[in-house]
């Protein structure tokens, strides 16, 4: 059994009262680490690796594998640069507010979960599902295994939100979307209440979807607080 099939069995137990899907990068923090590695280690072959994935030239996880794999770093060293994504501590505690008002706060991320895992026991965030892609350091770099197997596998993105969304609808009474960019878009389509940040405000106005804009999550968690879904 793999962990998307623990998460899943969990939830068939008992349903939550609502679930709250974030994604990571340029959500739950204000910099896709992506940019950061670029910037520092990647220069112009960064560079060129970018404008071939916006050219569409490169799949996302193809771009994001290639980004990370070529840190060419220490393990020690690849940690450092992920203690400087700068996290939104704002959503720590709302994390657990959520936890504590009979919710589930469930990390999605098209990323790469070495870092994320990282970054969250740095600030000592613990016992929060995270669905992403399966990664690990070696040979200088984090390296992206997307899981081929999984009911979720996109070829794209390695992991398809949407897909998950769906999946976990029956297991609760209302669900909840934050993001910021095109891989959030489907998924929050299927979410009862949508938080977004950067583009896919764009995104979701063209498709004519209302949602909450919001730039951190201290305004989420004073939505939730003001529609008295958290105290």
């Amino acid at each position: 059994m793999n962990n998307l099939d623990i998460v899943q069995k969990n939830f068939i137990a008992q349903k939550a009262e609502f679930i709250f899907f974030s994604d990571f990068d340029a959500t739950l923090t204000n910099k896709d680490f992506y940019k950061i590695v670029i910037e520092k280690h990647l220069g112009e072959k960064g560079v060129q690796l970018y404008n071939e994935w916006k050219a569409k030239k490169m799949k996302d996880v193809d771009f994001l594998n290639a980004v990370f794999s070529g840190m060419n770093s220490s393990e020690e060293e690849v940690i450092k640069d992920i203690l400087t994504i700068p996290f939104d501590m704002n959503a720590h505690s709302l994390m657990g507010k959520i936890r504590d008002s009979g919710g589930d706060f469930i990390i999605l991320s098209a990323g790469a979960d070495y870092y994320i895992k990282k970054l969250l026991q740095h600030y000592g965030i613990e016992g929060f599902e995270i669905i992403s892609n399966p990664s690990e350091y070696r040979d200088g770099g984090i390296h992206i295994m997307p899981d081929y197997d999984s009911p979720y596998y996109s070829e794209v993105y390695g992991v398809d939100k949407a897909l998950v969304v769906k999946s976990y609808k029956d297991k609760a009474k209302k669900i909840y979307y934050a993001g910021d960019s095109t891989p959030d878009l489907k998924a929050a389509e299927l979410a009862d209440v949508i938080f977004a940040k950067g583009k896919l405000q764009k995104l979701l106005t063209d498709e004519g979807y209302s949602f909450v804009s919001v730039n951190s999550f201290k305004e989420i968690e004073e939505y939730l607080i003001r529609e008295e879904v958290i105290k």
